[in-house]
């Protein structure tokens, strides 16, 4: 087995790795970086094969799936800044259609496609949504627009041309070993570690471990799951209040909320 990481220097990379090692060896695992990207210190010095490039290049990631048999695409970008318009349909959607064409001539037995649920649907309701919601987030959301045109695209050349390829759709990531103190979740953190908050979000946050994410992944590359199939990846559904509870009950703090933040 010869695997291809994409993203492989963001948070679930960082974990991705050093497991992939353990069950496959160092030889059978090459990376796809930014040029410049900093290596995660869990698998920096490891004598891991790197690729550096622009994940919409044809020619970058042309090159780097050539002689693999397996791609796990995690590459992708997270803002909700109208500012990043351009780089999110890049990364997200341009990114997944230009991976997906290049597994697709390089003939690997299975492209593992990681997207988010932003790019599945939600009941207005409430309710938990499964992988049949059609998708109904407004397009100003772009983060969310662009990761569902990314797995559309992917679902097209699975259709069409046969592409093997599993799609995963991670609730918010979250857990040990996030290295960037800038991602979403390392931001609340602090936030609550940090100070005293006095509101919390209506609503709620489907959140996922890290390290469950990464087995299913592992599985994948194991046959397991169906191609062309979608899997919604959630450990459990929260409201925001409990979220911040939660990670003040690890903290050591001592969370209060009124009858309506319950």
């Amino acid at each position: 087995m010869k695997i291809l990481v994409t993203g492989a220097t963001g948070f679930v990379g960082s974990v991705l790795l050093p497991r992939l090692f353990v069950r496959y060896g160092i030889a059978a695992v090459s990376a796809f970086v930014l040029p410049g990207d900093r290596i995660p210190e869990s698998w920096a010095g490891r004598g891991v094969r790197i690729h550096e490039g622009d994940i919409a290049d044809s020619t970058a990631v042309l090159a780097a799936v050539a002689g693999k048999t397996h791609v796990v695409h995690l590459a992708g970008l997270i803002s909700y800044w109208k500012g990043d318009r351009e780089r999110l349909f890049r990364v997200n959607r341009d990114g997944a259609r230009t991976v997906a064409e290049a597994c697709l001539d390089a003939g690997i037995e299975r492209l593992i496609h990681v997207s988010s649920v932003g790019a599945i649907g939600f009941h207005k309701d409430g309710r938990p949504a499964d992988e049949e919601v059609p998708y109904n987030w407004p397009d100003s959301i772009l983060y969310m627009a662009s990761k569902h045109e990314g797995q559309l695209a992917v679902e097209d050349l699975v259709e069409k041309c046969g592409l093997p390829a599993v799609i995963f759709n991670p609730a918010s990531i979250m857990g040990p070993g996030d290295h960037d103190p800038r991602t979403p979740h390392n931001r609340l953190y602090g936030l609550v570690s940090k100070k005293r908050i006095l509101g919390s979000f209506m609503g709620g946050l489907a959140v996922v471990d890290v390290r469950d994410l990464v087995d299913l992944l592992c599985g994948a590359l194991d046959k397991k799951g169906r191609n062309g199939e979608r899997y919604l990846v959630v450990g459990a559904n929260l409201k925001y209040s409990d979220v911040i509870r939660i990670i003040g009950r690890a903290c050591g703090l001592k969370s209060r909320f009124s009858r309506s933040g319950r």
